[in-house]
């Protein structure tokens, strides 16, 4: 009869490793870690209990899992100076055990009672006093925690009562410990596919605005009126994104050095101190703020525009710099963001949006989002003056002018420096707009992306998808998440969004240099070619996957490989390869391997300079067709 109880624990067990092991390919979560010993520990327990029917065995199994349990609770909530006094008390209780099994009952109860009540109820109440106001992504245990909790009471009171001696209801007991960690681990794969969605409506949401950007640009540029249009867009725009009460656009007037009042979107409390006559009537407040010129440098809004630092108050109870925001008034304030609109190092003007719901802060995923939107918003700003300038001088080159300053703005002037690394790059347009996007992103100090992506078409029109695929991408892109669900979230973005015969190619790895490790995802682009140290022979690496924006189910699948000193990775367009002779001879994939490896001992940029030396050679005055990109990477 043991060995049967033990056979279906087994099972049991085995079953809930095999969702933990699926569910956490889907789900980058440390805490994770401690249910997976968790499930071994109480593996191990059942069967050396089988072996050594020892009650003791059982008391101090229960007591683990109380500590991998606490364990769990600590990966969310931090550690606790008396948590340290808890696992002291837990070794004392397991010493003390094992050295009263062989006496009287009533001692062995008392024992166990007592340890169950002080241990777990340490546990339970390191559990209740979580919530998700307190306790960043602590929803799992908020959830989970009364299933969780009503198993280990009731496990701890038929151990207690059994004095751990096994038997069929103690067997049987034990069961709810592994339901207790199903309903975990099912609330945990629940809440992963909710935050998916909400992540996919969010980025839906973002590449909704980017389209009112360019429809406000283009409209502005179509109709030819001021600026003024745009700006309203922008507020609206960002205000909606993030679900602000209000926002506001300050532009800065050089002359005068100030910021004057552009737009304003919803309900704006100004984060500085008003005339009393003002402070109850919200027409008469919304008037003395749309009329008030601030310094630059003075007020939260002018201290952003002068550091060209972005702002983020995310409970304005604390902070001295909202002590004008904090009384019950038309001022409230509860959570405040500021961001300068920046280009090219020149300060634009200041984005600022509020929350006035003490129930409703903003999060750093809504800071980020601003962050991102007001990069954008100054591109925009920037562009409508670069195009009202540019119809002056040339009215027929308008279009080409707007787009190749939106591609060039995109592109990195500079990549990130990693010892160890050196990337160089060439890029080369057909016709004064590319359709090729290349970037390189610092994911974190050990962790780099790159990208390499041909879009279908030209001109404006893939010169907008770019923008699109830019801003998902740095949205997206993370050191934790993987480079196919990157990929895979991008092409969901984009799906829909887009014509269908301005899809792109894309290439995206990630290289972490701190284990020399590369990780691979394509998206019907060219292979990643490799060159090892060691030998002549082009490796190709590379996945399967449609291009991206044309199916919004496709999930994008990736592969790993090791790297070592001397390597060289190779990303290249159509126009590298397909570029053409006065003959109409192609350059070929045959010549570029023969020229990679040839050089492959040089540094980065000079493997790049000598590829581009022999195209150049190669098509001569030949007129090209396509855009050309190459990206090389050398592993010193």
């Amino acid at each position: 009869m043991e060995w049967l109880f033990f056979a279906t624990k087994a099972v049991v067990l085995a079953l809930s490793l095999f969702f933990l092991v699926s569910l956490r390919v889907r789900v980058q979560v440390k805490a994770l870690d401690a249910i997976q010993f968790l499930l071994f520990w109480a593996f191990a327990r059942d069967l050396l209990f089988a072996v050594f029917p020892q009650p003791a065995i059982l008391f101090i199994g229960d007591i683990g899992i109380y500590a991998a349990l606490l364990v769990w609770i600590r990966r969310y909530t931090g550690q606790r100076r008396s948590d340290y006094y808890w696992f002291v008390a837990a070794v004392v209780a397991a010493g003390v055990g094992i050295a009263v099994e062989a006496q009287p009952d009533a001692t062995v109860f008392t024992v166990h009672l007592t340890a169950n009540v002080v241990l777990l109820g340490y546990l339970l109440y390191s559990t209740s006093e979580i919530s998700v106001h307190n306790t960043r992504d602590s929803e799992l245990i908020v959830d989970s925690r009364f299933v969780l909790s009503s198993s280990l009471i009731i496990l701890a009171a038929i151990g207690t009562v059994t004095a751990y001696s096994g038997g069929a209801i103690g067997h049987s007991a034990v069961l709810l410990h592994y339901i207790a960690i199903w309903f975990v681990l099912l609330t945990q794969s629940q809440l992963h596919h909710l935050i998916n969605e909400l992540t996919i409506a969010s980025l839906r949401r973002q590449t909704e605005n980017l389209f009112e950007f360019m429809e406000a640009l283009g409209g502005g540029i179509a109709d030819r009126v001021d600026i003024q249009r745009i700006l309203e867009m922008i507020c609206k725009s960002a205000s909606r994104t993030i679900e602000a009460d209000g926002a506001i656009i300050l532009m800065v007037d050089d002359v005068r050095n100030t910021l004057r009042v552009r737009s304003m979107s919803g309900f704006y409390p100004p984060p500085y101190a008003v005339p009393e006559v003002v402070k109850h009537r919200s027409a008469s407040l919304h008037e003395y703020v749309y009329n008030t010129e601030i310094p630059v440098g003075e007020t939260l809004l002018g201290q952003a525009v002068e550091h060209g630092d972005a702002i983020f108050i995310p409970d304005s109870t604390d902070d001295e710099r909202l002590s004008e925001n904090t009384g019950r008034d038309f001022l409230f304030v509860q959570s405040f963001i500021a961001v300068p609109l920046v280009v090219n190092n020149r300060v634009l003007g200041v984005l600022s949006l509020v929350r006035r719901d003490p129930d409703h802060q903003f999060t750093d995923e809504d800071f980020q989002h601003v962050q991102t939107f007001a990069s954008h918003a100054s591109m925009t700003i920037d562009n409508f003056y670069t195009y009202l300038e540019a119809i002056q001088h040339r009215e027929i080159q308008r279009e080409v002018n707007i787009a190749a300053d939106i591609q060039g703005k995109l592109l990195p002037k500079e990549f990130p420096r990693r010892s160890g690394t050196e990337i160089a790059v060439y890029s080369k347009s057909a016709r004064g707009v590319s359709g090729d996007y290349y970037d390189v992103l610092e994911l974190d100090e050990d962790k780099i992306g790159l990208v390499v992506c041909d879009v279908a078409g030209k001109g404006v029109p893939a010169a907008l998808v770019m923008v699109m695929i830019h801003s998902m991408l740095r949205l997206i892109a993370s050191a934790e998440r993987e480079v196919g669900d990157t990929l895979t979230w991008i092409n969901r973005g984009l799906s829909g969004q887009i014509d269908l015969d301005h899809y792109a190619t894309m290439s995206y790895l990630t290289i972490n240099h701190k284990v020399r490790r590369l990780s691979y995802s394509n998206a019907a682009h060219h292979p990643l070619l490799i060159v090892r140290d060691d030998s002549d022979v082009i490796e190709q690496l590379d996945t399967e996957g449609l291009p991206v924006g044309i199916e919004r189910d496709v999930v994008y699948p990736q592969k790993a490989v090791d790297l070592h000193s001397g390597d060289v990775l190779v990303l290249y367009t159509d126009g590298i390869i397909e570029a053409m002779n006065l003959e109409g001879e192609q350059f070929s994939m045959d010549r570029l391997a023969r020229v990679i490896r040839e050089n492959s001992n040089e540094g980065a940029q000079q493997i790049t300079d000598t590829i581009q030396s022999e195209l150049d050679e190669f098509v001569g005055s030949a007129r090209q067709h396509d855009d050309q990109t190459l990206m090389v990477v050398k592993i010193a």
